[in-house]
């Protein structure tokens, strides 16, 4: 039997905050006590970041066999 997608099976905005303040919760305390919260979101940036670079610098590759 198929589901068919409804807003009772989506999570309500709420919901999805809830869920994103326990992640950017448990990611703070396990980085530890000794470290601060922006330092967290530099590396996350800076991660994000290569991986745009990198699409960006790969996406050349295909136009030389073409």
């Amino acid at each position: 039997m198929a589901q068919t997608s409804t807003a009772e099976n989506k999570p309500s905005a709420a919901k999805r905050s809830t869920l994103l303040g326990a992640v950017f919760l448990m990611a703070t305390s396990a980085i530890g006590p000794g470290y601060p919260s922006w330092l967290l979101i530099v590396g996350v940036v800076a991660w994000l970041l290569t991986l745009y670079l990198g699409y960006n610098s790969l996406g050349g590759i295909a136009a030389l066999w073409k």
